[in-house]
């Protein structure tokens, strides 16, 4: 992604965020950090807003500092926010979106004024810019609207400046909707036709499988004490504020069901919605414990900050323990591919990545061992980080980056070019380097991080 901001592509296409690349062009400038770090910086930046609009919404739901800290927090320091907070993704970017939206419909329902909801159609226009996700929230939003008592009627002008509201919001996919008809529109056609979600989504019984293991998953956002606390949160939200209560829920719900379809690899980040809408109920759930303590005549303000400070304290506990746990019991909690420099359990399982430079030093070191006019075969993500280095910092443009992504890599492209160019493997992964197809033929030399494709001696 931080290579799609520096070359400024923007498409249509999954996986290319156009609203994300024009702030990352913005975030580029900034005078600090080299060109990737900023790109992290800026995820960083949204998911403090993020957090702070979560304090917002606490504070005008619970009227309590401590409850809406609390719940702001329990957001900061849960799994997969954290982690999105420090890497370059799109999703905190669409968590500021989708919590600005939450908070626009707070106020508007505190004060029924038509720009409101205008502001919240443009929001939702352009959150679409960024994250094909948000469409599916959508029905949380339009429960709250229909269901609010007193609302105003809306006329047919009304209407009108929704649509346009909306328009303009999303007039950065509408102008790239265009771009891409008048190059002959199969981006856009991919897209309709549901394109991403066929290549990723995998089977309506891991939906079912992925909803019977979310306790699992939200215990280890919200390790034990949060989880607790959330669902005292939601029953007391149900039992105070039935309609709030429901609103939240659809988007948790259709959230969940969207994502649990999905490969694991984007799965998690999916999730990120109803990670937030927890954290909403934690909030809730803090209120929920003060009152239970000024009702016994305990010191409600000792209850809220002993559950905020339990929320931070414990998860954080929490992620640096179980990688370590899971070495010395030998327990794949991860079940991800190998890579080079990298500690499986360390960087799935703790969301900071303080002194993480396994790829940075994978991407020199691939590129020091390579002779000049190299041929190296990769599949999507160490071409992504080989591709960083290739075209943002100029390092060795010789290459040739060859992609094997969803057809393995074909015996006749080594056979035509073997006796060209040196040919490297990133990876010996099945099937997508064909390992079976190419011992036939060659051989592989380990060398470094990477594999040396060679003819066999005696072949």
């Amino acid at each position: 992604m931080a290579t799609f901001v520096y070359e400024f592509e923007l498409n249509v296409r999954q996986g290319h965020h156009p609203l994300h690349t024009i702030l990352g062009l913005l975030f580029s400038y900034l005078p600090f950090g080299d060109y990737a770090y900023r790109q992290n910086f800026m995820s960083a930046f949204f998911g403090a807003l993020a957090v702070a609009l979560v304090y917002q919404i606490l504070l005008r739901w619970t009227h309590s500092v401590i409850a809406a800290i609390g719940g702001a927090l329990s957001l900061a320091v849960s799994h997969v926010f954290w982690l999105l907070s420090v890497i370059n993704e799109s999703y905190t970017l669409f968590a500021f979106l989708m919590v600005l939206m939450v908070w626009l419909a707070t106020v508007w329902d505190e004060t029924k004024s038509d720009k409101l909801l205008y502001l919240t159609a443009f929001v939702f226009g352009m959150s679409i810019s960024n994250n094909y996700l948000m469409p599916f929230l959508l029905p949380g939003f339009v429960y709250f609207y229909i269901s609010a008592k007193n609302r105003l009627g809306l006329r047919k002008w009304n209407y009108v400046f929704l649509l346009l509201s909306f328009l303009g919001g999303a007039a950065l996919l509408v102008a790239l909707c265009f771009k891409s008809i008048v190059s002959g529109g199969h981006d856009l056609l991919d897209l309709l036709q549901a394109g991403p979600f066929k290549r990723f989504y995998r089977s309506p019984l891991k939906i079912v499988r992925e909803m019977l293991l979310l306790p699992a998953y939200l215990i280890y956002q919200f390790p034990i004490v949060g989880c607790v606390i959330g669902l005292i949160g939601a029953r007391h939200l149900y039992k105070s504020e039935r309609r709030r209560f429901t609103f939240l829920v659809i988007i948790f719900l259709a959230n969940v069901v969207f994502a649990s379809g999905y490969m694991r690899q984007k799965q998690f980040f999916l999730l990120i919605a109803s990670f937030i809408i927890f954290a909403l109920w934690i909030g809730m759930g803090i209120q929920a414990l003060s009152l239970w303590a000024e009702n016994r005549l305990l010191k409600p303000k000792i209850a809220e900050i002993a559950a905020t400070a339990f929320l931070v304290l414990v998860p954080m506990a929490f992620y640096y323990s179980v990688p370590t746990m899971a070495k010395k019991f030998d327990l794949d909690l991860v079940r991800a591919r190998t890579l080079p420099y990298r500690d499986n359990s360390r960087f799935f399982l703790v969301p900071d990545k303080h002194n993480e430079y396994g790829a940075e030093r994978f991407g020199r070191e691939v590129f020091q061992i390579l002779e000049p006019n190299s041929i190296i075969v990769c599949d999507f993500t160490p071409i992504a980080v080989l591709r960083y280095f290739q075209r943002v910092e100029g390092i060795r443009k010789d290459v040739w980056l060859r992609l094997v992504d969803f057809k393995p890599l074909e015996l006749e492209f080594v056979d035509r070019h073997i006796n060209q160019r040196p040919i490297y493997l990133a990876d010996n992964l099945e099937p997508d380097y064909n390992i079976k197809g190419l011992k036939s033929k060659y051989d592989l030399v380990p060398i470094g991080p990477i594999f040396k494709v060679t003819p066999k001696t005696d072949y």
